[in-house]
């Protein structure tokens, strides 16, 4: 907590000018709390029913919500995989609706159709 430059002296309020104008460098933070002592800070005081009721609703919606995200993610992922299944099927219809016309066009190459095919021997 900082002083009020009421309680202050004329050395550290000259400091905290230079550390405002930055020709000073800020003092060190205080070390951190073992972390014995922060549990020991979190978990000694008991807290009311409602507290721990309301912390639980929290975390199961926050959970609630997770879950939902994630099926939704699922059920797009698998609507994608479907179209591109749909269209995949597509494509190899018309591939092979073309091998097919190859095919019956290879059957078919070599015939005499008459006097004016350039085949014709007659």
């Amino acid at each position: 907590m900082k002083k009020s430059i009421a309680d202050m002296t004329e050395e550290e309020i000259f400091q905290d000018l230079l550390v405002k104008c930055g020709l000073a460098p800020a003092p060190p933070p205080p070390p951190p709390k073992p972390a014995a002592v922060k549990a020991g800070e979190r978990w000694s005081a008991q807290k009311p029913i409602s507290a721990v009721l309301q912390d639980a609703r929290r975390a199961e919606a926050a959970a609630t919500e997770r879950l939902r995200r994630e099926r939704e993610e699922r059920s797009e992922r698998i609507a994608a995989e479907h179209r591109r299944a749909c269209y995949q099927a597509e494509i190899d219809a018309a591939w092979q609706r073309s091998l097919d016309y190859q095919a019956e066009l290879s059957q078919w190459r070599g015939c005499h159709r008459g006097p004016g095919d350039p085949d014709w021997r007659g």
